[in-house]
């Protein structure tokens, strides 16, 4: 049933347009709606960490810098993941200019979780994409309310206007929608509500489902019905 489910939001939302031809690390090529190459910085030199194809169209062409790895996104020509990452100059050094949580330093972009259930109030610090999950799409500035399980429920900010912007960003938001209800859990016995339903599959596995409810007067549009998939992971927003 889930397969069955999966499958007919892929052909709901038509995501399999192969559009362009990128430079794929395990195969050599792919087809895809955009390329993408992740990169390690090291000595002030990056070095390529995987390169492959991206479907889905709710990713645009952009270059980032989390702190760990750097990460470029682009489309328009066949293999344009194979270029000289020289380019992109100071931003894959490896180190930010921006102060997040009060003392860390360094930070390309600020990050907060404020945990509406459990007993850790919040963590922040620097941007980082590592998880992979369904919060690979926030952008600075934006604030998203995610419940996965009845022990997952917290807000998150992303922002890059400021020293500490994530803790002023925060304070800002009361995020509640009962637009949808959606299973939660990699199971799905449990409900939540929210304005967004998605999936999320890691190597075909269910890694997470549940609610999403976007602060779209920060960044309208976000979140909306689609399918996507970075690197091994594979998505569904309804």
């Amino acid at each position: 049933l889930e397969m069955y489910l999966l499958l007919s939001l892929i052909v709901l939302f038509g995501p399999l347009t192969a559009a362009i031809i990128c430079l794929d690390t395990e195969s050599g090529s792919c087809c895809g709606d955009l390329c993408y190459t992740e990169l390690d910085s090291y000595n002030g030199k990056l070095e390529v960490v995987k390169e492959g194809c991206l479907r889905g169209k709710i990713f645009t062409p952009h270059f980032w810098n989390d702190n760990s790895n750097a990460y470029n996104i682009c489309g328009g020509s066949d293999y344009c993941n194979l270029m000289p990452w020289s380019a992109f100059g100071d931003l894959g050094k490896g180190q930010g200019t921006l102060t997040c949580a009060g003392t860390i330093k360094g930070c390309f972009a600020c990050e907060r979780k404020n945990f509406n259930v459990g007993e850790v109030d919040s963590v922040s610090g620097c941007r980082s994409y590592k998880s992979m999950s369904i919060d690979i799409v926030m952008l600075p500035d934006s604030c998203v309310r995610f419940q996965n399980s009845k022990t997952e429920d917290y807000v998150q900010c992303v922002c890059d206007s400021g020293n500490n912007c994530d803790k002023k960003l925060m304070k800002k938001q009361q995020l509640q929608s009962d637009a949808v209800t959606c299973y939660m859990g990699t199971n799905g016995t449990d409900t939540c509500k929210g304005a967004h339903c998605y999936i999320h599959k890691r190597n075909h596995a269910i890694e997470h489902r549940g609610c999403i409810t976007n602060n779209e007067q920060l960044l309208p549009r976000l979140y909306r019905s689609t399918y996507f998939t970075f690197e091994d992971s594979e998505y569904v927003v309804c």
